[in-house]
């Protein structure tokens, strides 16, 4: 029996309680055989290190995605996990850091020959300044956000002058540096990927949505349960896709995870256009765990059910985790 820290970000604003995921690992490694030690990621790094201290643990499960509120904040986290020498689950502070950062995430994949949308990025100080040649329509966001940030349909754009408009706004609205890219047209495809092998392909099916509504999973169609976009878009196990394609999106996941240093799990989005070509959009490391997630759902397809999942996630850790601590 290990004694596990599970540690999580409180999504209550000024309270601690926890996301439902929280519960679900929780429960999954009870029916391991260990002992789960929730705790809430506090505002302070001392706090943080004396929690991790007074927990004793073997290991951490880390189900952190912020700090003070912050996303861009995630992988400083790890960081502190990796200088006191407690194993942890999911990736490398670096890896979470090189995959948030959707511009320099791209700059690998160019060296590392993925395909990706070409994209220009502004800042502040050059809130006009456009790198590259790009053809619209756009899709604009923020550069360093997850969950879906400020994503919806007012992030496609399809002249210079909304381009002007919705880059002012994000850089008003957000503490962040605007990311614009070209818009994939096609299908979107999810490949989890658990520790160098891909799982079984999802789709998200957008055949709910109303005429001439965009295609996209934005903010809206994860989590707003009452909206059009919610309702109207469904993942799917990935059908019709040929052996070729299949290949070619499963390599391509794989290479991306590798370019951005992602060693354990993650989903990876992409887009594939008419011709059967794959670019990808973003890699997520340390994707939701919660049981109904595209993640545990891709693993459930192929054979690996939850409580199973969260021992092989456990194990890695374990297997790989630092030696040397610091308490």
């Amino acid at each position: 029996m290990k004694r596990v820290l599970v540690l999580y970000s409180p999504y209550t604003p000024g309270g601690r309680k926890p996301d439902v995921v929280v519960l679900q690992v929780s429960r999954a490694l009870v029916r391991l055989g260990h002992l789960p030690v929730p705790l809430p990621v506090p505002l302070e790094i001392d706090a943080l290190v004396d929690g991790i201290r007074k927990s004793a643990p073997d290991v951490v499960f880390n189900l952190c995605e912020e700090f003070r509120g912050d996303g861009k904040q995630e992988a400083r986290v790890a960081a502190v996990l990796e200088l006191v020498g407690i194993p942890f689950t999911g990736n490398p502070s670096i890896g979470l850091a090189l995959a948030l950062d959707k511009a320099l995430s791209k700059k690998l994949y160019e060296y590392h020959n993925i395909a990706y949308p070409e994209f220009a990025v502004f800042t502040r100080e050059k809130p006009d300044l456009v790198g590259g040649h790009l053809n619209f329509p756009l899709f604009v966001k923020p550069m360093r956000s997850d969950a879906s940030l400020s994503i919806g349909d007012v992030s496609f754009v399809k002249k210079s002058e909304d381009l002007r408009t919705r880059v002012r706004e994000l850089l008003r609205s957000t503490k962040d540096a605007v990311l614009a890219e070209e818009y994939i047209p096609g299908r979107e495809i999810y490949a989890g990927v658990l520790f160098d092998r891909v799982l079984p392909l999802l789709e998200v099916d957008f055949t709910g949505l109303p005429a001439r509504k965009l295609h996209i999973m934005g903010r809206a169609a994860k989590f707003y349960r009452n909206s059009a976009a919610y309702k109207g878009t469904q993942v799917k196990p990935a059908r019709n896709i040929s052996a070729g394609l299949r290949r070619k999106i499963e390599h391509t996941a794989r290479e991306a995870c590798r370019a951005c240093q992602v060693r354990s799990y993650a989903r990876v989005d992409v887009r594939v256009n008419e011709f059967d070509e794959p670019f990808v959009i973003e890699v997520n490391p340390n994707p939701y765990l919660e049981i109904r997630s595209e993640f545990a759902h891709a693993a459930r397809l192929a054979g690996l059910k939850y409580v199973p999942l969260i021992g092989k996630l456990l194990d890695e850790a374990l297997k790989t985790g630092q030696t040397v601590r610091v308490f």
